[in-house]
C-alpha cells in the first residue's frame, strides 16, 4: 500500500511540475508576443512622424514656391 502511495504522489509531482513548466511556456510565448507588438507599434510611430515630416516639409515647399511665383511672375508672351 505504502508503494502506492509514494507512486502517486510522485506522479502528482511529475504533473505539477509538468503543468509549471507548461504554464511558463505559454508565459514566455505570451511575452514575446507582446514585445513584438510593441515593437511594431513603435515602428510604426516612428514611420508615421517621418511620413508627416516629410509631408509638412513639401507643403513648407509648396508654399514658398506659391509665394514666389506670385511675387515674380514669370514674363508674359
Amino acid at each position: 500500500m505504502s508503494t502506492l502511495v509514494v507512486l502517486a504522489l510522485i506522479a502528482a509531482v511529475v504533473l505539477v511540475l509538468y503543468w509549471a513548466w507548461w504554464r511558463w511556456r505559454i508565459a514566455r510565448y505570451e511575452a514575446e508576443r507582446r514585445a513584438e507588438i510593441a515593437q511594431a507599434a513603435r515602428a510604426r510611430r516612428l514611420a508615421e512622424t517621418r511620413i508627416n515630416h516629410l509631408a509638412q516639409s513639401a507643403l513648407e515647399q509648396m508654399i514658398e514656391a506659391a509665394q514666389c511665383d506670385r511675387f515674380n511672375p514669370p514674363p508674359s508672351r
